[in-house]
């Protein structure tokens, strides 16, 4: 399976969890993704960058089979403007939380 992985803040837990996952899934798994600077950027005018990085990653590799975006991504605006390579390509949303942030048991 190719899977597309969208991240608009590739710095600290957002980075640790992106590239260990591209690193270790049995997947073709492409990154596209912007640093960690400017996050207010980022989550309101980001999608419109990462589509058209996305779009260059497509022509290179081929149609993903899932796009996986992390939760800091404006997954509307970002379908909206990588429709033309995106068709009916599924996106799933991951919700990560630092470890600090998980619920004691």
């Amino acid at each position: 399976m190719r899977v597309l992985l969208v991240e608009p803040w590739l710095t600290g837990s957002h980075q640790a969890w992106a590239e260990g996952f591209a690193v270790r899934s049995a997947h073709e798994v492409h990154v596209v993704a912007h640093d960690g600077a400017y996050w207010r950027w980022r989550l309101r005018g980001g999608a419109v960058t990462l589509a058209e990085a996305a779009a260059v990653v497509v022509a290179e590799h081929g149609p993903p089979d899932l796009v996986l975006a992390s939760s800091m991504l404006d997954v509307p605006a970002f379908c909206g403007h990588a429709r033309a390579w995106m068709g009916e390509t599924p996106i799933a949303l991951f919700l990560h939380a630092p470890r600090r942030a998980v619920l004691n048991r």
